[in-house]
């Protein structure tokens, strides 16, 4: 079993604040040099880091979005997850057993991200394949028990080391989802001093910023299934824009936030007229585009009639532009089985899909990307490395391996590498 404390972390922090900067495009912004200062050009990744493993130190999160809380970690039904982690590489000391088998008849195991060696890992896959860093999901609902923001501090400390001993950035992604407005501002106002003044998050050279100021995202504003309003939304905005360390506001938006969901088929925007006004004030607009189309077809209709009038209004306006990437969806362990959601639900056709995504947004002229996401294998949308064919899944549970869809050429890291080979068909403007 596990056991990493924060004091080991906090040690490896001061160890690593001693390292120099010594990237092409660092550039100091107040007293630190930081290794992105402006999102054109790059590619990160979302970052759920919420998965735990009973013994890690991780209070009362147990086998964390690994198994159905409460359920009994035997039984295969219990797994929340479509897709299995290639952990093959893991050492000794980040292996958690569990009650499976692979075929082989060899043990199988998963990870925590409250292992700092584990998190690192991922960060230096993404060195290695050419991602640029990671937007650290943080889920507002989460934080407000103790228990829960103690771990997720933790996933963050984790994530500040790992980017500044592989030289990639990240950013805080504050999720709004299930939580009220006025809740979710309280929640922020909380945090955000938290995270710049205690833990002194943004003084890290890893951290990305955008005219000197560290970038934030905010991610639910909008969308019909959230309970925030406009003021509320505009209240979140400005708080950030005007706080004791002020940030550039990426705002994780619905799809059709530019004509307030007019368009019925991709009709997830709020329809009240003072949400334009809130997309307005953003200084970064990503909309959300998982789940939005399932084909080739689709994906160049959802260029056509959203993505490039999108980039023509935020060109207008002097507003960035990051568009959502993704390359499939499942969500049937994770919905539960009573949702009869199916395995492979929009398929990754080998990572033809993805790719066709990525080049619609660079011809569309996007200088930037988010891909969704780096490790969200519990709605199947994850880049990391992943078992490529059945002989890499458990003994009796019911996953999809990468070889899905007659894919005869899949290895463990092919997303890896097609999200690279995104990175490079960037414009380089830093």
């Amino acid at each position: 079993m596990l056991r990493h404390t924060q004091g080991f972390v906090a040690l490896l922090l001061h160890a690593l604040m001693l390292i120099p900067s010594g990237l092409l495009w660092a550039q100091t912004t107040g007293s630190v040099a930081h290794f992105y200062t402006t999102l054109r050009g790059i590619h990160v990744a979302g970052y759920q880091g919420w998965f735990a493993c009973p013994g890690d130190g991780a209070v009362g999160m147990g086998w964390g979005h690994w198994f159905r809380g409460g359920s009994d970690p035997r039984d295969p039904n219990s797994l929340t997850v479509d897709l299995w982690p290639d952990t093959s590489e893991l050492g000794a000391d980040e292996r958690c057993p569990t009650a499976f088998h692979l075929p082989s008849g060899a043990p199988a195991f998963l990870f925590s991200d409250q292992n700092a060696k584990t998190v690192a890992r991922h960060f230096a896959w993404m060195k290695q394949y050419g991602i640029d860093g990671a937007a650290m999901q943080r889920f507002l609902t989460n934080i407000a028990h103790a228990d829960l923001k103690q771990h997720f501090d933790i996933v963050l400390a984790n994530a500040r080391a790992a980017s500044e001993v592989n030289r990639r950035g990240f950013f805080v992604m504050y999720d709004v989802s299930g939580m009220q407005g006025a809740a979710a501002l309280q929640a922020i106002e909380e945090d955000w001093p938290h995270l710049t003044g205690d833990l002194h998050l943004t003084d890290s050279p890893a951290y990305i910023v955008g005219q000197g100021k560290p970038i934030v995202g905010v991610w639910g504003l909008g969308f019909k299934d959230r309970d925030v309003t406009p003021d509320q939304a505009s209240a979140i905005i400005r708080y950030f824009h005007t706080a004791s360390v002020p940030a550039i506001v990426l705002g994780g938006v619905p799809a059709s936030w530019r004509n307030l969901g007019s368009d019925g088929h991709y009709a997830d925007s709020r329809t009240e007229p003072q949400w334009a006004a809130v997309y307005r004030s953003l200084d970064v607009i990503s909309p959300w585009a998982a789940g939005r189309f399932r084909d080739d077809n689709g994906a160049d209709a959802f260029a056509r009639q959203l993505l490039i009038p999108d980039i023509a209004e935020t060109g207008r306006l002097g507003i960035e532009y990051m568009p959502v990437v993704f390359p499939g969806f499942s969500w049937h362990h994770g919905a539960g089985w009573a949702s009869n959601s199916p395995l492979n639900l929009i398929p990754r056709r080998c990572g033809a899909f993805y790719q066709r995504e990525i080049d619609n947004a660079v011809k569309a002229g996007a200088q930037m990307l988010y891909t969704a996401m780096f490790d969200e294998i519990n709605e199947g949308t994850a880049i990391f490395k992943l078992a490529d064919d059945p002989n890499q899944e458990p003994v009796g549970t019911d996953f999809f391996a990468l070889d899905a869809d007659g894919c005869r050429t899949a290895t463990s890291d092919m997303y890896l590498h097609l999200a690279g080979e995104a990175t490079r068909e960037l414009p380089k403007v830093r």
